[in-house]
Order: C-alpha cells, then structure tokens, then sequence
C-alpha cells in the first residue's frame, strides 16, 4: 500500500553526497516525480 495524505504521495530517492556518502532522501508530491519511487506504507516508521 501506497503512503497517500490529503491527495500527497509519499516518495523516496537515494542521493549522493558530496562527501560520496549515499543517503536517503523522503519527500510529498501531488504528480509522479522523474526520481524517487512510491514509498509503501509498512517501510514508514514515524511520519510527523
């Protein structure tokens, strides 16, 4: 299951660092970013 609130969905993305560290990144979105996949809802621990 998909994490949606009010019409947001939930997303995630690795990234890489300057320093070379990769991290990962969770952010809301309304359309389908270029990156990021949807994140599904039992992987989401703690949304405040």
């Amino acid at each position: 299951m998909v994490h949606i609130y009010e019409g947001w969905t939930l997303y995630c993305k690795d990234v890489k660092l300057k320093g070379g560290k990769i991290q990962t990144i969770y952010f809301f979105s309304k359309r389908r970013p270029k990156g990021g996949n949807p994140v599904i809802y039992p992987a989401v621990k703690l949304l405040v």
